[in-house]
């Protein structure tokens, strides 16, 4: 049976807009999504992350979720997984998230958006598969 795990998609860094290298997911349900966001370039800079899964045989992506908060600092959940409900979930600690009620897919990518032309954003990212 498989077991929950960890995955860092990110260590903490600066980074301006970026899309990640492809992520393969072998056999999990979904995920619990984790960016830690410890510095924007200035108070006007929007923090947006977005999970994209890939269409197989093909290099385009579609959206399924994005979380932008108006907080600059601050940690920013997205939970994928078939059938989760907002009901119970708590909000200690975090300033956005989001549920999306769907598996996730076997190749996926994050990106992370709001920096503008010349901005960064200091954040680490992660993911704890849920089986």
């Amino acid at each position: 049976m498989r077991q929950n795990e960890s995955y860092t998609i990110y260590a903490s860094g600066a980074r301006a807009d970026t899309n990640s290298a492809d992520i393969v997911n072998v056999g999990y349900a979904g995920g619990i999504f984790t960016f830690d966001v410890t510095a924007t370039v200035s108070t006007a800079t929007t923090p947006s992350f977005k999970i994209e899964g890939k269409v197989p045989g093909s290099t385009k992506y579609y959206r399924i979720a994005t979380i932008t908060s108006t907080a600059n600092s601050g940690v920013h959940r997205v939970v994928v997984y078939p059938g989760v409900s907002t009901a119970n979930a708590s909000t200690v600690g975090v300033v956005a998230q989001e549920h999306v009620s769907q598996p996730l897919p076997h190749i996926f990518r994050i990106a992370s958006t709001g920096t503008g032309s010349t901005g960064t954003i200091t954040y680490s990212a992660g993911i704890d598969w849920l089986a």
